[in-house]
Order: C-alpha cells, then sequence, then structure tokens
C-alpha cells in the first residue's frame, strides 16, 4: 500500500506561527498570538478562531502577505524531506491560498496542498470561499497508508482519521488536544525526518534502542512513572539515555503520567521518538517493545525503564551485535530466572528454576522478532536459544530495590557493602578482624571486595574509668557517637565495636545517633542469642575487667538463662599479661603456652570476651581441646548469614 505523508504548515513545516507574523505589519501581533494560542490549546473553535484573525489581516494588500510569508523559516530536515519525497507528501493548511502560494512554490509543493481558499479583489481579500477540513483530506487518501504530522488542536481529527499519527513539538509544545490521539511524539526536526525515512524504509541504522516506561509501577508508591524516580540525583530516564549517543535511534514508550516521562526526557535529549502504549493497563512489557518495533533499524535493543545497567556493562551492550538475553545474578524476590546450556545458551524461561535471573534487556534481530502483548521473555521463547550476557544491573521495584539501587549508585556501582569498624580500644586487635573480614569475604576482584571504614581511635578516654568512676563520661560517650555518626554518615550496612566495653554505653548511643540500632551487630547480644540456640547451660568468661566485662555480658546471659563464671584473680592477672602482649605485638612462646595450658584446663565452654584473646587462639588451636566461642566470629558469621540472604 502506498505511504502518503500529510503536514501541517505552521510550527511543522514552518518554524514560527504564519498569521501571528504577518500581524506585526500592523502592530496588532499581540491580538494575534492570543488567538492563536487560544486555539492551538483548543479553547476557541478553529473555524470561529480563523475569521477572526482573517478578519485582522484582510486590509493587508495580498501581495504584501504573500511576500511575508515566503520568507518564513522552515524547517530545514521537514523541508529535506518534502523534497525528497514530494510525490508523496502533501502539505495541509487551513492558511489562506493566496497568502501562501509563494511559500510553496518555494518549497517545490505548488501542486502538493491543500488549503481554505479566498476572493481576491484589487489585491485585498472580499470573502472567505472555504476553509479547510483536514480530516476530509485524509480520506482523498482512503485506499493509501497515510501518515499524518501536526503540532495543534486543529490538526486532531486529521491526526486521528490517519494511520499513523504524529505530534511535533520541535517549535512548540504539541498541543493538550493531540495527546490523546496520536501514535507518536517527537520534539526534534532530524529525528523527525529519520523516523518519516524508517516508516519508509530508508536509511535504516544498525540498532533501534527501546526503553519501556509506560508502566505504573504500584508498588514503589510513589505515584509517578518509575522511569523518573530520582536515584542520587538522576532519574533512572536519565542514566539510561545519557550513556547512550546522540546519534543512536532512541524510542521511549510512554503510558501511565505520560507528560511526566517526556518533560524529563526532553530536559536532557530532545532528538528521542516517544511511542504511546494506550493500553499499558492491561498488557504486558511485550506490547510496549511490539509497538516501539515497528518501523526500527535492523536490530532491536530493549531496555526495561525501571532498570539501572552498571555503565561498563551498558556501554559493552551498547556495542554488542551479536543476538543476546540479558541476565544478571538472582537478586529479587519474583523473578523470572533463566536456564542456560553448556554452552551459556538461554534454553527456558522460568518461575520457578534457573541458572540466572532475567533483566529485561536483550537485543534481537528485526526479522526474528515476533510481536505480541505478554512479557518480553515470553516473545522471546519461540526464538530461543540465545545466548546470555551478564549484566549487572538493579531493577526498582520495590522502596526496598530503591534503597538498594540508591547505595549501589553511591557506592560507584560496586555491588557490596560497607562495614564500620571502631577500633582505638587495641590496634591490633582491630588489625586482626580487618583481616578476618577481608578472608570472609573473598572476591575474584579487588572492587567486588565489602568497603571497610575503620576508625582506630585511640585517643578516646578511659572506658573502665568512665565505667567505675563516670570519669569523662559523656565525653567518651561523644567520642564513640561521634565515630558511629561517620559511619552512618557513609551509609554503612554493619557496624562492629572492636571491644566488649563500649556496650556500657549502648544505650547512650542508640539515643543519640538514630538509626544507629539498626546498624550496630552488637556481639555480645548476639553470642549470647547463639549460645542459647546451643542450650548452653553455663560458660567460663575470659575478660581483662571483672567487674566491668563481667557486669555487660551478665545483663544479655541471664535473659538466656546462661550462668557465667568469671576468672580468678590469678586468672585474671595472667589474662593481662596476654592482652598485653598482643597490644605491643610481642607474642612469644610463653605466652603461647601460658594460653593453651589454661584453655585445656577448662570444662566449660570458654568464651574470649577480650578482643586480643582470638589473636592467641588462632595461633595454637590446634592444640586447644576446650571449646572456644569468640564473639566477633560470631559477628562475621552473622553478618555472612545477612548478606546470603
Amino acid at each position: 500500500m502506498e505511504k502518503i505523508f500529510l503536514f501541517d504548515l505552521d510550527s511543522t513545516v514552518t518554524k514560527e506561527e504564519i498569521l501571528p507574523t504577518i500581524s506585526k505589519r500592523i502592530n496588532r501581533y499581540e491580538e494575534m498570538r492570543d488567538l492563536t494560542e487560544k486555539t492551538m490549546m483548543g479553547d476557541l473553535l478553529f473555524e470561529e478562531s480563523f475569521t477572526k484573525r482573517v478578519d485582522i489581516l484582510k486590509d493587508i494588500p495580498v501581495s504584501e502577505v504573500a511576500e511575508i510569508v515566503s520568507n518564513i523559516k522552515v524547517n530545514k530536515a521537514v523541508a529535506k524531506f518534502l523534497k525528497e519525497n514530494k510525490e508523496r507528501c502533501y502539505i495541509v493548511t487551513s492558511n489562506l491560498d493566496v497568502w501562501i502560494e509563494k511559500l510553496m512554490e518555494k518549497l517545490g509543493m505548488q501542486d502538493h496542498y491543500f488549503s481554505s481558499k479566498a476572493i481576491v479583489k484589487n489585491d485585498k481579500i472580499v470573502k472567505i470561499e472555504s476553509i479547510l477540513s483536514k480530516p476530509d483530506t485524509v480520506k482523498r487518501f482512503e485506499d493509501s497508508f497515510v501518515v499524518a504530522v501536526g503540532d495543534g488542536s486543529n490538526d486532531r481529527l486529521m491526526l486521528n482519521a490517519a494511520n499513523i499519527g504524529i505530534g511535533f513539538g520541535g517549535v512548540r509544545d504539541i498541543s493538550p488536544e493531540l495527546m490523546d490521539v496520536i501514535d507518536y511524539a517527537i520534539y526534534d526536526e532530524n529525528k523527525l525526518y529519520e523516523f518519516l525515512n524508517q516508516i519508509q524504509e530508508k536509511d535504516l541504522k544498525e540498532k533501534t534502542v527501546v526503553i519501556s516506561c509506560a508502566g505504573m509501577g504500584k508498588r514503589l508508591g510513589l505515584g509517578i512513572p518509575k522511569a523518573i524516580v530520582q536515584v542520587n540525583g538522576k532519574s533512572l530516564v536519565q542514566r539510561n539515555i545519557e550513556q547512550i549517543s546522540e546519534d543512536t535511534d532512541i524510542r521511549v514508550v510512554i503510558g501511565y503520567k505520560f507528560m511526566d516521562v517526556i518533560q524529563e526526557v526532553n530536559r536532557f535529549r530532545r532528538n528521542v521518538l516517544f511511542v504511546f502504549n494506550r493500553d499499558y493497563m492491561n498488557n504486558g512489557t511485550g506490547a510496549s517493545l511490539s509497538i516501539a518495533a515497528k518501523y526500527s533499524n535492523k536490530q532491536i535493543l530493549a531496555i526495561d525503564g525501571d532498570l539501572i545497567i552498571h555503565p561498563e556493562d551498558m556501554k559493552d551492550v551498547l556495542q554488542e551485535t551479536e543476538e543476546f538475553v540479558g541476565v544478571s545474578e538472582k537478586s529479587t524476590d519474583d523473578p523470572v530466572l533463566v536456564t542456560v546450556d553448556k554452552d551459556n545458551y538461554v534454553v527456558e524461561f522460568s518461575r520457578e528454576h534457573g541458572d540466572y535471573e532475567w533483566n529485561g534487556v536483550c537485543l534481537i534481530n528485526k526479522e526474528n522478532f515476533q510481536e505480541g502483548d505478554k512479557h518480553v521473555y515470553q516473545l522471546l521463547e519461540p526464538i530461543m536459544p540465545k545466548k546470555i550476557k551478564l549484566i549487572r544491573t538493579k531493577e526498582i521495584d520495590t522502596p526496598n530495590d530503591f534503597s538498594h539501587a540508591e547505595k549501589w549508585v553511591k557506592n560507584n556501582f560496586i555491588d557490596t557493602f560497607t562495614i564500620g569498624i571502631l577500633g582505638g580500644m587495641g590496634t591490633y586487635a582491630t588489625i586482626d578482624l580487618f583481616t578476618r573480614l577481608v578472608n570472609a569475604f573473598p572476591s575474584e576482584k579487588e572492587w567486588d571486595r565489602p568497603r571497610i571504614i575503620i576508625d582506630n581511635r585511640c585517643t578516646m578516654p578511659s572506658r573502665v574509668k568512665a565505667i567505675l568512676t563516670g570519669e569523662r563520661k559523656e565525653e567518651l560517650i561523644n567520642s564513640l557517637c561521634e565515630s558511629i555518626s561517620i559511619f552512618m554518615n557513609n551509609n554503612v550496612d554493619y557496624i562492629i565495636l572492636d571491644s566488649s566495653t563500649p556496650y556500657a554505653f549502648i544505650q547512650d548511643i542508640y539515643e543519640k545517633v538514630p538509626g544507629s540500632e539498626t546498624k550496630i551487630l552488637n556481639m555480645i547480644d548476639i553470642c549470647a542469642s547463639r549460645l542459647k540456640e546451643e542450650k548452653t547451660k553455663q560458660v567460663k568468661l575470659y575478660v581483662s575487667e571483672k567487674e566491668i566485662d563481667s557486669d555487660i555480658y551478665e545483663q544479655y546471659f541471664k535473659e538466656r538463662h546462661i550462668k557465667i563464671h568469671s576468672p580468678t584473680e590469678l586468672e585474671h592477672t595472667t589474662i593481662r599479661e596476654w592482652i598485653e602482649a598482643v597490644k605491643n605485638n610481642h607474642i612469644t612462646k610463653k605466652v603461647l603456652d601460658s594460653f593453651t595450658e589454661t584453655m585445656n584446663q577448662e570444662k566449660d565452654i570458654v568464651i574470649l570476651g577480650c578482643t586480643e584473646l582470638p589473636i592467641l587462639y588462632e595461633k595454637c588451636k590446634n592444640k586447644i581441646t576446650a571449646k572456644i566461642v569468640d564473639p566477633l566470629e560470631n559477628v562475621i558469621e552473622c553478618m555472612q548469614n545477612l548478606q546470603n540472604k
């Protein structure tokens, strides 16, 4: 079927409205502009407005008006398309024929336009003979496939009657009256030129990128399209589009609150094709992709609008030329899973089982794409197998997803977590904890390791004196809170207090640093809970300060009905010698032998309550027969479990 292209004249072919431009000649521009604006927005019936506007200009000589109109600037890309496709193009305007004849000749369209007509005598208009009906013009081509382009309310019926209606906002905003009837919205004349050629399958490029932004995002609960949700200062759609080169064919599918999406995208990129999915509430993502895939380039790259893609992986995706299905490591609550064969080709999509999680990204040759109104992965199933491409992504469906995505972006797209260690109460114990954490979370690549922030605050006032006598207690608490606030401001996931004595002030910390109670992994509480699960009844607690440390542990253990046995005074003296040896980094064979012999004499479970003691245990654990519990090890295991979840 032959394709016919119909173009509105004012602000579609031309760069300005014709009648207001003429009115400047007689100093009635404001009056004319007001009438034109009301007509464009649909606040004034076109026939009434047009008659009033002609009446304003009727005393100007027709020849003078025609000369003014012939010099009005035109959109070069549109004029180029008209010239290249003249036999299939027509200008459809309600302007009077006698005013626009010279302009039509200049455009080479003198025999390819439809307009209103006037009777002229002595170079003056005496009567409007007829006012053009734009929808009737469409009917002239009922045996053809009609593409109509316009921007104002008087174009509504023409665009609605055409097979394809395109709203053009390259000069002024598209009238709201058009937004419920058009199929596409374009705000750049070069993009319009490109798309009109794509409709004819001319000058096709390699790739079209389709970003689906039509859905409502109910689970996120923000009442706005997910694509415009701000993550660390940028909307999701901006994060995707700004990584794509200016000369790439980008199509954004819109539905729910479409004007919000249009305005956001136009803020940073104009040469985008907006594609309307009118039935977005009832169809799936496959419908959005199918609508946007019409008249596309040779390949279609599909991206969900609620997705953040790692910049390195986005670059790789955009450079890819072979068809693929994008997958990520399993992470979300209700994923579509992908099963792959030994060659890493997708063989199945499933809700129940699979090797990876489908992330909504895929590259498909246009000739292989099968349209449908279900989900994208269901459209892909008939053309499997396809190779997988492992892509680091974050999908935002829920408030929890949003929180994780924001943190991921802030952390330079490193999909890991952050640990804060408050040390300074034994530097070598802090170093040991750092080493244990590194070993607990192994990684093939350094950048995948957890971020660890250490505040080795050795200048804090004495915790022992603060507990026993209250000396500089407030100063100590403020120091602890200041360090923990540093961790909170750096958005850490977990905070470890590398000593037992700070727990004497834990409630003060919770009160002074809101939210810290959800971040601090209370090693004494975790240890007590673990022992209760194991049905432990009594333990031997090895600590340096009997009166202080035993009381701190007692409040957690007593509520779990676990009895604590404390060391004797002589044992306390030995324990302090061990701790000093570690703090001074002077661990001798004598110290290790003493530690081993003492441990092996114990019948109860032994809790290493001072964080220096696990350093000794690690050096001689193969010689020790007693059951040893390290509260910090419990914390590390707890962290591992939380991360696995």
